[in-house]
């Protein structure tokens, strides 16, 4: 797996874990996407996910709800979202 899109998968997962005050319906986006972030993380075969698989789509789906009140984990899903677009 390429290093820089391994950190910017670590950077969103702990900027994930710092986020706090969503509503419920986000917080459960989140914690479906920091799961299958820690698979991706943990995944020996250096396959990266594309954009168009579940997890791309449910990144895409949380910038928009969460632009104007958490921009530094917006800016996270965007540098993943961006990886997996060269995919």
């Amino acid at each position: 797996m390429d290093e820089k899109f391994r950190q910017s998968l670590q950077q969103l997962h702990d900027e994930l874990e710092q986020t706090k005050s969503v509503d419920p319906e986000t917080r459960q986006l989140l914690e479906q996407l920091m799961k299958e972030i820690q698979a991706t993380l943990k995944d020996s075969s250096g396959k990266l996910p594309r954009r168009n698989d579940p997890m791309g789509r449910r990144m895409a789906e949380s910038i928009e709800r969460l632009e104007e009140s958490h921009p530094n984990l917006v800016m996270a899903l965007g540098r993943v979202l961006d990886h997996l677009a060269q995919v």
